[in-house]
């Protein structure tokens, strides 16, 4: 999962095929056991991968110049994610395909990273209902 949170790989299938050897299961397993993660695992994966790249990047001294002066600038943006293929042989005559859901993340632009996602499960959650969930970012 790690592998395709930082884009190292393009999807789970991918990394998966990448590390046939040291995954020792079906490839039916795997994706089983993804189909039971919880949106939030994605979010630590995000959260983690970007606090220890934010260490990296402030170590190195490699942070861009700041957009405001003695600021910390955060940036909101919200995502609807894109519907999904239709695989499954009774949606392959329509044209809507099902939303899976929306995140909201911050960026910082003097890192560079996303240090913070709010995954949401219901495409049809407003935005505004998912800001009470920052509180920490």
């Amino acid at each position: 999962m790690m592998q395709v949170v930082t884009r190292q790989q393009p999807s789970i299938h991918a990394a998966y095929q990448g590390a046939r050897e040291e995954i020792p299961v079906t490839r039916r397993a795997v994706y089983d056991k993804f189909n039971g993660l919880k949106p939030e695992i994605s979010a630590a994966l995000v959260g983690d991968s970007a606090e220890q790249a934010g260490r990296v990047i402030t170590s190195l001294e490699a942070t861009r110049t700041p957009l405001l002066r003695d600021y910390r600038v955060k940036i909101l943006d919200g995502n609807a994610l894109g519907g999904r293929e239709h695989r499954l042989d009774e949606t392959r005559g329509q044209s809507a395909a099902p939303l899976p859901g929306k995140a909201l993340v911050v960026f910082e632009p003097a890192l560079e990273v996303i240090t913070w996602m709010i995954p949401e499960v219901d495409a049809d959650t407003q935005e505004r209902a998912m800001l009470p969930r920052l509180e920490g970012a």
